[in-house]
């Protein structure tokens, strides 16, 4: 293999990777992303590398796996590299609390330890109906967000 090209399973490797630093983002909690400008930077970076990294994935293995959202995830990174004004740090640290930690036990990456099931993030992080933005109150509240996901 030459220097850019990578392997089936060298790209599962990546994006089990980035399952778990999403997990290393979000164990320090929503405050700390909020006001650490570096870990915001890491998280949009993570959402670049998963976005490139399913490009070279091939189509037998999209087809597989139907219900991922690979277009959205080609999206996501397309924004942040592309559109970086117009970030929304919210909808990063969905991403990288909720939607990546799925993204690993739809592939079955990573144990669900890994993947934040047993997410050790003081918030709930569910996306509430009415505004569409993450949760913030306290993991394990019962539900009172009226989260959708």
């Amino acid at each position: 293999m030459s220097g850019g090209q990578r392997t089936p399973r060298k790209v599962l490797d990546d994006l089990a990777r980035i399952v778990r630093s999403s997990k290393t983002i979000t164990d320090r909690g929503y405050e700390t992303f909020m006001v650490d400008e570096t870990q915001r930077l890491a998280g949009q970076q993570l959402i670049s590398q998963l976005g490139e990294a399913v490009t070279h994935l091939d189509d037998t293995f999209r087809a597989e796996h139907p219900d991922v959202r690979w277009n959205e995830i080609r999206g996501m990174r397309n924004l942040v590299a592309h559109r970086y004004w117009a970030i929304d740090d919210d909808l990063v640290w969905q991403a990288l609390l909720v939607h990546i930690p799925d993204l690993g036990r739809r592939l079955d990456l990573v144990s669900p330890q890994e993947s934040g099931s047993g997410s050790t993030s003081p918030v709930c992080g569910r996306v509430v109906k009415s505004t569409g933005r993450p949760c913030l109150l306290k993991r394990g509240h019962r539900g009172r967000c009226r989260s959708v996901t």
